[in-house]
């Protein structure tokens, strides 16, 4: 597969991991006894689908930005996916032990990855990589970790309105994101 070609796939890739990711959260949060499907969506699903999306970014903005937002896309996608699926394993392991309380895992994993896109977002504004819209890393990646650092500080958890706002809003920019990376490939890209 050439550059061209995986960059084209990581979009669709981020597309699609970002609706998968949404519908694992809701169906989490609609039914509590969906929990083990929101986590096999989330874990198994859609961080697969996000890293690649990640390595995607990196692989078509990453000498504009630098060598710190490589860096940063690639621990996102490697650690938290990988995260991700340890805690997923933890989670269907016998219960009790040590086994069970490595399903914080799943969500520290998608944390790290939306925090690393954040911070690439952050870099963005400044290096200017993307060819519009350089916000857009940055509100894709901030709405999960708000969610979990407002649900800590409360003490509680969000409400279900604002769950559902704060997730369509960053879905909505990782899909947009997702399209743009896609369709920006150009002849200096191949």
């Amino acid at each position: 597969m050439n550059r061209s070609d995986f960059i084209r796939l990581s979009g669709w890739a981020l597309m699609v991991g970002s609706v998968v990711f949404s519908l694992g959260i809701f169906a989490g949060f609609i039914q509590t006894e969906n929990w083990y499907l929101m986590i096999a969506l989330v874990a198994l699903i859609s961080m697969p689908l996000l890293a690649v999306g990640l390595l995607g970014l990196r692989r078509r903005y990453g000498d504009q930005v630098g060598g710190p937002g490589k860096n940063i896309l690639l621990i996102g996608a490697v650690l938290g996916s990988l995260i991700s699926i340890i805690g997923y394993f933890g989670e269907v392991g016998p219960l009790g032990g040590w086994y069970y309380s490595i399903w914080v895992l799943i969500f520290a994993g998608v944390i790290l990855l939306f925090a690393c896109l954040m911070l690439f977002g952050v870099i963005a504004l400044f290096k200017k990589p993307l060819p519009r819209w350089n916000w857009l890393p940055l509100v894709a990646g901030i709405g999960f970790p708000f969610l979990y650092l407002l649900a800590v500080i409360t003490g509680s958890p969000n409400p279900f309105g604002l769950l559902i706002v704060v997730l369509a809003i960053q879905s909505v920019a990782l899909v947009m994101l997702g399209y743009m990376l896609q369709a920006d490939v150009t002849d200096d890209t191949k």
